[in-house]
């Protein structure tokens, strides 16, 4: 944490003439005041409890606007996206989640993490047709982490369980969508790739890409940044009546300055 600025509370000043019965509490004022708009800037842009707040608002609207951005693109471009959303649900049921991660005193980082599907596989149209033996594939299963595995590429092995035989499109396994047929195995099949190569790394680079370009100007212009300049602003010109009440008589601590100051800005943060 940063250090906070020191305080340096005036005393009351002698008279310069010892025959005027008069004394003034002025420079004291002055001081008092000037100080707790220093520490009124302080607390807002360092003090913990207003920092932490400044950091979760300035993420939740990361969030929100990464979101409304990446729902959009799935949109436009199902072939690259629609394996970080739910089977059917593209661009709405999400398969991923941001996460932040304060650094220090002075930031927070922010990373992402997939989640697992719930939902039965969609069975391949071409496994739906009855074969020479008049059956169709009937039954699917759960692909948990559809997400991870087709953003990144990664290879996945295929087990019979419940049936005797895996019927797998051609294409799935050669990589090539003109590719027609169905292979049958009653062993396990291994399968690279099963995103197809728009989807390997387009969450990863389409979350680089939006948060070095537009997620900076969220965090420095956003509505987080203008509610903290708002607080800052308010807190200054509303100079506590403690402080207003030492111009006849009286003197305030340092400590007590800044108490009314984290006050005020932590009071005003709503």
């Amino acid at each position: 944490m940063e250090n906070k600025p020191s305080i340096r509370v005036m005393k009351n000043p002698k008279p310069g003439n010892r025959k005027l019965n008069i004394s003034t509490n002025a420079p004291a004022v002055i001081s008092s005041v000037l100080n707790y708009e220093l520490m009124v800037a302080w607390n807002s842009m360092a003090g913990p409890v207003t920092r932490n707040r400044f950091f979760d608002e300035a993420f939740d609207e990361l969030e929100y606007n990464f979101g409304q951005y990446l729902d959009t693109k799935a949109g436009s471009n199902p072939k690259a996206l629609q394996h970080v959303y739910e089977w059917g649900q593209n661009g709405s049921t999400r398969l991923w989640k941001l996460n932040k991660t304060n650094v220090g005193d002075n930031g927070f980082k922010v990373k992402f993490n997939f989640l697992q599907s719930k939902r039965v596989s969609p069975i391949d149209p071409i496994l739906l047709e009855p074969g020479p033996s008049g059956k169709s594939v009937k039954r699917s299963a759960v692909f948990k982490n559809k997400a991870a595995v087709m953003e990144y590429g990664d290879r996945v092995t295929i087990s019979p369980k419940k049936s005797k035989y895996l019927a797998i499109p051609v294409k799935n396994i050669s990589g090539n969508s003109k590719d027609k047929g169905i292979v049958f195995s009653n062993k396990s099949v291994s399968i690279s790739n099963v995103g197809g190569k728009d989807a390997k790394l387009s969450f990863t680079k389409s979350f680089s890409s939006w948060m070095s370009t537009k997620g900076s100007s969220v965090v420095k212009n956003g509505k987080a940044a203008k509610k903290l300049e708002r607080v800052a602003r308010v807190s200054s010109q509303n100079v506590p009546s403690r402080i207003r009440s030492i111009s006849m008589k009286g003197k305030i601590s340092a400590s007590e300055i800044d108490a009314l100051a984290q006050a005020a800005v932590e009071g005003n943060w709503r």
